[in-house]
């Protein structure tokens, strides 16, 4: 049998609002449905990083999410914008987690351009990672990205923002 709480079932508490001990509810990570957010945190970034290597880059941005469960599965959003100019060139945004990639958006060239003047473009990816989680321990996530070619580019250049949103959902 389910029970569900009605609005009007709530009773001011002297003082504010009901709080969750008030509604004589428990809710915790674990006691929240397969399939419920619980958690969800944004990292932006807007500083320019300029590269003249078509090497991988290490942590262009990188950030500790704590996840509140245990087991749980991340909804991972990241992007990336670059600019450059008078050549032919392109980049591919890989996402890490504690050191080892989960995704990479395609290839080198998977947000590229072959004209030659001065050139504003990049993406968004999503995807889930089921790689699992334990509660209060950190997880840095890393956004790295590798250029087409050896000429110069500028990752989030002229205020261009870059990182990702990670959402962690119950298993």
């Amino acid at each position: 049998m389910t029970s569900i709480l009605k609005v009007d079932q709530i009773q001011t508490v002297a003082g504010g609002a009901p709080t969750v001990a008030d509604l004589g509810v428990n809710i915790t990570s674990t006691s929240m449905p397969t399939g419920s957010v619980l958690k969800a945190e944004s990292y932006m970034q807007s500083n320019s990083v300029t590269v003249s290597s078509n090497s991988v880059l290490t942590s262009l941005s990188s950030y500790t999410f704590v996840p509140v469960g245990s087991g749980s599965k991340f909804l991972i959003t990241y992007f990336l914008y670059a600019n450059w100019g008078n050549t032919n060139q392109g980049f591919q945004a890989l996402m890490h987690k504690d050191g080892s990639e989960l995704f990479r958006s395609g290839n080198v060239h998977s947000i590229y351009t072959n004209t030659l003047s001065d050139v504003y473009i990049g993406g968004a990816w999503s995807f889930v990672d089921d790689s699992g989680s334990t509660a209060g321990t950190g997880i840095v996530f890393e956004l790295k990205a590798q250029s087409y070619s050896s000429h110069s580019i500028n990752y989030s250049n002229a205020s261009q923002r870059r990182g990702f949103t990670i959402m962690e959902i119950a298993q």
